[in-house]
């Protein structure tokens, strides 16, 4: 068992090198003090840094296919969108962003375009810098975007709204404090307050 370095109570080693309790309390500190990085600035500290002992672990985790053209694909974890991330220190850094800003020089690009079109491609021979308004242009010109009738439809729908609730009146049931108080002739406010205090004979469902 490996016992955190940071702290004299003996705890095992849970994650980034230290016990659950003095990561957490890095984190806490992180935050108080930290402001809002400018896009790139923690690649480009990372490329000038004396330890480059990360590029190790960034490339030991990625896969090159057959073939000169082929992607090179990241094994490591990824994120919610499908893109490779790699921890280094307290920073999670998408992987692609780094493999363009190894060999471009190019830290601080708005955006990374994958000319692939594979999230998980490290290859740097796919990638390019962009900005927000190319990749929005790239994503509808290869119809991967939503489509725009549909956008936003949920917000102006009262009965889907992800925040209507169900609401017992006197007059019976609604989907929603809004169309109730539409049917009523009340204040929206109004049977919203009366619902969740019980008053009157409102209620949430």
């Amino acid at each position: 068992m490996k016992i955190c370095p940071r702290c004299t109570a003996n705890r095992e080693v849970k994650t980034r090198g230290v016990c659950m309790p003095c990561y957490m309390r890095i984190r806490r500190a992180a935050a108080k003090t930290s402001h809002r990085r400018r896009n790139g600035e923690t690649i480009a500290q990372l490329l000038a840094a004396r330890d480059q002992s990360w590029r190790t672990k960034l490339h030991g985790r990625t896969i090159k296919g057959d073939g000169p053209d082929a992607c090179h694909e990241w094994t490591g974890p990824v994120n919610k969108n499908g893109y490779g991330v790699v921890h280094i220190g307290l920073h999670t850094l998408l992987a692609h962003r780094l493999v363009h800003a190894i060999n471009t020089g190019d830290a601080r690009a708005e955006v990374v375009m994958h000319t692939c079109d594979n999230p998980q491609c490290c290859n740097p021979d796919h990638l390019r810098s962009g900005t927000y308004q190319e990749n929005m242009d790239d994503m509808k010109a290869k119809m991967r975007g939503p489509d725009p009738s549909k956008l936003g439809q949920h917000l102006r729908d009262r009965k889907a709204h992800p925040k209507a609730k169900a609401v017992m009146t006197p007059r019976g049931q609604y989907a929603s404090s809004a169309l109730a108080a539409e049917d009523l002739d009340m204040e929206h406010r109004t049977v919203s307050r009366w619902a969740s205090q019980g008053k009157n004979g409102f209620s949430y469902v």
